[in-house]
């Protein structure tokens, strides 16, 4: 964190769930394992932390589905056989509420520049009418889950600015945008990042290029492409510790794990 190299995700479970999907009778695969960010740890940020990650043979619709009906799941099965755990945290009525927070009808659907509109007539802030998301952080995830008032599952990211697998929609006004989904939890953060991924072989090569990727580290992953097995995926990362610091309404993120690690914690 004191060192000014750059580092790249060379290693990432994501890569080895679209590789065993090369393999013709595996629709779907999912990995549960630790993940790592070169950030600061805030509130609501931690720079190691618990990932349920998934891959599947499934549209960019059908991912949504998938990680909806999973948290949906979670919650509805700790609310059933985990109501006395839950009440030292939630109230009766926090409790009650949460069997139905990912019914589709508790969930608003926006594009970025949709959210970024809403946060405009908001503010009146003229940053906001910029299409990127450079001014769109926690903040700003916060405010416009409050001004829909339930869940936001934001969607079409300028695509220059978020991973390079991610594959791109289309153009909006003039810049390309992705097919991407995050799932930003009411008066919370984004909790699950999603998105279809580049098929293309020349495209994802043209990607890792503009981005700088080492060559040596990513040509594993970049050669899936040409494998005659190959089909296009979506996924999405469940974020563990942000998913139970929401639920369960701790003031800070690192409540939501057995054995806090950050920047700052002595070296073994």
């Amino acid at each position: 964190f004191d060192n000014q190299k750059h580092a790249y995700l060379a290693e990432s479970s994501q890569f080895y769930l679209e590789l065993r999907l090369l393999i013709p009778t595996i629709e779907r695969v999912f990995s549960i394992y630790n993940s790592f960010r070169k950030e600061p740890v805030d509130i609501t940020h931690l720079a190691e932390f618990q990932h349920i990650e998934f891959e599947g043979k499934v549209n960019f619709e059908e991912n949504i589905l998938i990680f909806l009906g999973l948290l949906g799941a979670i919650t509805k099965y700790l609310v059933s056989k985990n109501a006395i755990n839950l009440s030292y945290f939630l109230s009766d009525q926090d409790i009650e509420s949460l069997g139905l927070t990912f019914d589709p009808g508790n969930i608003e659907r926006l594009t970025l520049r949709e959210a970024l509109a809403i946060l405009y007539k908001d503010t009146h802030d003229s940053r906001y009418k910029e299409f990127t998301l450079r001014h769109f952080g926690s903040w700003e995830e916060v405010r416009v889950t409050e001004l829909v008032g339930r869940h936001a599952l934001l969607t079409e990211y300028p695509l220059m600015q978020i991973p390079m697998y991610h594959n791109q929609l289309k153009t909006d006004g003039g810049v390309p945008v992705a097919e991407n989904a995050d799932l930003v939890l009411f008066r919370y953060r984004e909790t699950i990042g999603s998105g279809t991924r580049i098929q293309d072989s020349n495209a994802l090569a043209e990607k890792a290029r503009v981005f700088n990727l080492p060559a040596v580290d990513y040509e594993p992953y970049l050669s899936t492409r040409n494998y005659p097995n190959y089909t296009r995926t979506s996924g999405f990362g469940l974020g563990w510790q942000r998913y139970v610091q929401w639920l369960l309404k701790l003031p800070a993120i690192w409540e939501a794990i057995h054995i806090p690690r950050g920047q700052y914690l002595p070296r073994p």
